[in-house]
């Protein structure tokens, strides 16, 4: 032996002796409650709870067992709870198991009783918990007297048997059915993990698998050439709906085999291929015993496995969507907020632009800041360019095409949040190549599938790169105190007006009697011509424009020859110039094609400007009277009946009826639908034309305003911008006006007549 043995074995020899000890004395401790764990939990309905130490429960109610236990290692190195129910395992609801073990855990006793288990009544429920070396077994039996609701418990362990009571709530928490543990969700992987996926049944059949772009989103799938959509790129947004009836395969209830086989009606298979390996595959259909508003789910893996579920009706919305709907009409599958830089090139032509913030940066061929706006409409007219149809087969290969070179191409970069290797964002890029315009329509290559796709060559022109796309929506900047002239022509109406140097403005055309300009109605046109703001701008014009021979050419003079715009400080030193816009063909419910100027862009000129230009500028208040300055009223009707008033100051009544109420009532009326008769414009300018029904009018106002006469004449009824109108006409005045219906009537209802015209 050496000497430092020899000096050191003693010391050694009892450190051995120590560790033996202490190892035994552990062993013995892990079974046993500690003194802390029996101050500290002196309350609760478990003498000790270690959650690490649980490997497994059972759960008895109603005869049934269910027993909960830690399954194999899986592939994250975890071991997953899962449920055992009459000799089958299913997946366990993680969510559930925990919220059992923590009522366990820290559920306490109202009291502890003295005496045996018998005066605590029948069993009704029982618990058994392995915890390593310890056991526990809880029975629930009868209601205690106090408080209200509570039970009888009966705990078994290593320390011996003891009765307790607890509350309502806990007991209530402990019976949980053994159905309850069971896994609801249907579906075992998330759409990321899928390599492919297959629907038949109603819908049709639909095989998909995931695209050479990795990311997780619906953007990611195509279909797999099965079927007569070919390769083509599936819809990010029809497979969300896919996803989402995915999420929703949840079972309200359980069935047993024989029960789910006899009510499965098939409506729909759906097969999961994940790229791990192996396959799922479910049949949904037909209605659910004791769950009719549910649907039966059958789902089957490849080792046999079978689970029966009750499951929403909901989750067909998504499960029987057509193949048609699943196909990504858009030309570039990326989000606006995904895109981070874009470039169009044609020939020697390029447009680049790059995110900046929440800005854009023009890179080509001007280096300058594009407002937010202004970019963002840019990128969403060219993610808004969609196929009309699909070309396939040896059409697609054709060189009628044009794709072969393109005549421009379009580079997309966007992106994809978690769709990296690392759960990172990933960089995706796609291209198109644009083709041939043959009259109407243009030809489109999405090289991320290969598809070729018919657009619209209105649309094509967003694949194009041009700056008009990155021009300012802002058309016209100029103050209605710089305008000197106004003109519209078109759609049967020429008219002028001018200012003149008191720096009112007078009416030049129309000419006519008793003409006079509405000067709300000019400040209105004004403001819509000199604050014009394209919708969009469009591009070159096209014969579908209509601007070879506009509906309404609008002109305004701005400024004076000596270059000073007087109160348009705007347009000062500018001297005189000239806005002019043509407006073509209805844009849909947004506006008309337009052209300012000589500029050969065309744009969409907002609703506002037409209209404001598209009526007579003349004065709607030549009906109204001012009742203070009446003294006398007739009405006539088309059939002789006439009702005459007279007036006061104000005051109106009917001659000769005296102070009968209904009589005064009648006049009121009268009065206050003479101050209110402003139309609302008017419809024709000189003679009166024969629609308007005013050779024989169904009603004539005669009004003695301060000594002089006014007469009104009211024809037929028609509608303008769907209100309901009459047409009047004031002698002296060359100019029909269009009057609400609704304010005519009182005058019809206090001479007897209901709505009358023709």
């Amino acid at each position: 032996m050496s000497p430092t043995l020899r000096r050191h074995g003693t010391t050694l020899v009892l450190v051995a002796l120590v560790a033996v000890v202490g190892a035994g004395m552990y062993v013995v401790d892990r079974g046993s409650v500690t003194t802390t764990e029996r101050v500290v939990r002196r309350k609760s309905l478990l003498s000790a709870f270690r959650d690490d130490e649980v490997t497994a429960f059972a759960v008895t109610v109603g005869g049934k067992t269910g027993r909960v236990f830690r399954g194999p290692l899986d592939d994250a190195g975890q071991r997953p709870w899962r449920v055992e129910i009459d000799g089958a395992s299913f997946a366990a609801e993680e969510a559930v198991v925990d919220q059992y073990l923590a009522s366990l855990r820290d559920g306490v006793v109202e009291r502890r009783i003295t005496g045996g288990a018998e005066q605590a009544g029948e069993a009704r429920a029982m618990i058994v918990v392995d915890m390593g070396p310890r056991h526990y077994r809880v029975t629930l039996r009868g209601t205690a007297p106090t408080p209200a609701g509570a039970v009888y418990a009966e705990i078994e362990s290593g320390d011996g048997r003891e009765v307790a009571v607890i509350t309502a709530q806990l007991g209530a928490a402990l019976t949980a059915p053994r159905e309850a543990f069971r896994q609801k969700a249907l579906v075992p992987y998330s759409a990321a993990e899928l390599a492919a996926f297959s629907i038949e049944g109603e819908g049709g059949p639909r095989h998909l698998v995931r695209s050479a772009w990795p990311a997780p989103r619906g953007g990611s799938f195509r279909f797999d050439g099965s079927t007569p959509e070919g390769a083509l790129r599936a819809s990010a947004a029809a497979l969300d709906k896919v996803w989402e009836s995915l999420a929703r395969l949840s079972a309200d209830g359980f069935l047993a085999d024989a029960e789910a086989d006899a009510a499965l009606a098939r409506e729909v298979t759906l097969t999961l291929t994940p790229k791990s390996g192996g396959r799922v595959t479910f049949e949904v259909g037909g209605a659910c015993p004791g769950h009719p508003d549910d649907r039966v789910a059958v789902r089957r893996d490849e080792r046999g496995g079978r689970v029966n579920a009750c499951v929403p009706r909901g989750v067909m919305e998504g499960l029987a969507l057509p193949a048609a709907e699943l196909v990504d009409r858009r030309l570039v599958g990326a989000r606006a907020d995904e895109v981070i830089d874009l470039q169009l090139v044609s020939g020697a032509t390029t447009v680049a632009l790059a995110r900046a913030g929440t800005q854009w940066h023009e890179q080509v061929p001007t280096d300058r800041s594009i407002d937010a706006d202004l970019g963002r409409a840019f990128l969403e007219k060219l993610l808004d360019v969609a196929a009309t149809r699909w070309i396939t087969g040896e059409a697609a290969l054709g060189s009628g095409l044009g794709l072969d070179p393109p005549r421009a191409t379009v580079r997309v970069v966007s992106l994809v949040p978690g769709a990296g290797a690392d759960g990172g964002d990933a960089e995706r890029t796609e291209l198109l190549e644009l083709g041939a315009e043959r009259g109407e329509v243009a030809y489109v290559r999405r090289v991320e599938d290969g598809a070729v796709a018919e657009v619209t060559a209105e649309a094509a022109e967003a694949l194009l790169p041009s700056e008009l796309g990155l021009r300012s929506r802002k058309v016209f900047d100029e103050a209605f105190a710089g305008f000197r002239a106004i003109r519209v022509v078109g759609l049967g109406r020429t008219q002028r007006i001018e200012k003149l140097a008191d720096g009112s403005w007078a009416l030049v055309e129309p000419r006519g009697a008793g003409l006079v300009l509405d000067a709300g109605m000019l400040g209105e046109l004004a403001d819509a011509l000199g604050e014009l703001r394209a919708e969009r701008w469009v591009g070159a014009a096209r014969p579908e424009h209509g601007l070879d021979r506009p509906r309404l050419v609008i002109e305004a003079d701005i400024g004076d020859d000596l270059g000073d715009a007087g109160d348009a400080g705007r347009d000062a030193g500018r001297g005189r110039h000239t806005l002019r816009v043509a407006l073509g063909a209805p844009a849909g419910a947004t506006g008309s094609f337009a052209r300012a100027g000589d500029d050969a862009a065309v744009f969409i000129a907002p609703r506002r400007l037409e209209t404001a230009a598209d009526r007579w500028l003349l004065d709607r208040t030549q009906l109204v009277t001012v009742t203070t300055q009446v003294s006398r009223v007739t009405l006539t009707a088309a059939g002789g009946r006439q009702l005459v008033l007279e007036a006061s100051g104000g005051a109106f009544r009917v001659a000769g009826a005296g102070a009968d109420p209904v009589a005064s009532a009648r006049a009121a009326s009268v009065r206050d639908a003479l101050g209110d008769l402003v139309a609302e414009g008017a419809v024709s300018v000189g003679a009166p034309e024969a629609r308007e029904g005013l050779d024989k009018p169904a009603l004539t106002l005669e009004v003695v305003v301060g000594g002089k006469p006014m007469r009104v004449r009211f024809g037929a009824v028609d509608a303008l911008h769907g209100t309901g109108v009459v047409y009047a006409r004031r002698d002296g005045i060359d100019a029909t006006y269009a009057v609400a219906e609704a304010k005519v009537r009182p005058l019809r209802e206090a001479v007897g007549e209901g709505r009358g015209g023709r």
